[in-house]
């Protein structure tokens, strides 16, 4: 709640510090008066404006050679063939990087149990950090259950991480899906989500229901 509260308000409180310190600060025309002679509320506003100046200034990168990992992860192509796992981390603040791929353990195993792998290893892997993870899944889609392949991409997001990193990853996601052409993205912070079943019904586009492939 208080991140919600703090993201809600520092914008208007960097506006009115900017209001309030124009006569003393912020103007090569003015005198820049050392942080002590400031009273505290003010100093308080400076470093708040500052701050959130840094935050919106800062752009996330994914770069060309990043983005052709991804497509030929996505045509199975050299080294990534049967990896159905992609796994992403923002580095250094400022850039989408492709870190590893993985191979469910065994791909003679259901759709279930494949997501269920995938499951496992973000648990443990993953316990208290994010990462974005780009994924396939097979289905039957629609009334003619017609066999078909699903691309998706989840943000894992888990409770564990501290709120400046929930936050960084919430904002830097919109690069991800438009660079990588998704509609959205699944976000998600329990391993217990991380569920074929639940899969596909975030996949399932209006009019066309996705169903298991799996034998029952």
């Amino acid at each position: 709640l208080w991140l919600i509260a703090w993201c809600r308000l520092s914008p208007l409180l960097a506006s009115a510090s900017q209001s309030l310190l124009s006569p003393f600060v912020a103007c090569s025309s003015f005198v820049l008066l050392p942080s002590h002679l400031l009273p505290p509320f003010l100093f308080s506003l400076v470093n708040m404006a500052s701050s959130a100046g840094s935050s919106m200034n800062k752009a996330i990168a994914l770069d060309d050679a990043e983005y052709k990992k991804y497509q030929d992860w996505k045509l199975g192509r050299k080294p990534y063939k049967g990896h159905k796992f992609m796994f992403w981390e923002v580095k250094d603040d400022n850039a989408w990087v492709v870190t590893h791929t993985m191979k469910p353990e065994s791909e003679s195993k259901t759709q279930t149990d494949q997501i269920q792998d995938l499951q496992n290893y973000v648990s443990e892997n993953y316990e208290d950090k994010p990462c974005a993870i780009t994924f396939t899944v097979k289905a039957l889609e629609g009334a003619d259950s017609r066999k078909t392949e699903k691309l998706g991409l989840i943000i894992w997001v888990p409770e564990e991480c501290p709120a400046k990193v929930r936050f960084m990853y919430s904002t830097h996601q919109a690069k991800l899906i438009s660079k990588l052409s998704f509609g959205k993205a699944i976000t998600i912070d329990t391993a217990g989500e991380i569920d074929y079943a639940d899969l596909l019904t975030h996949l399932a586009v209006a009019g066309k229901k996705l169903a298991s492939v799996d034998k029952e």
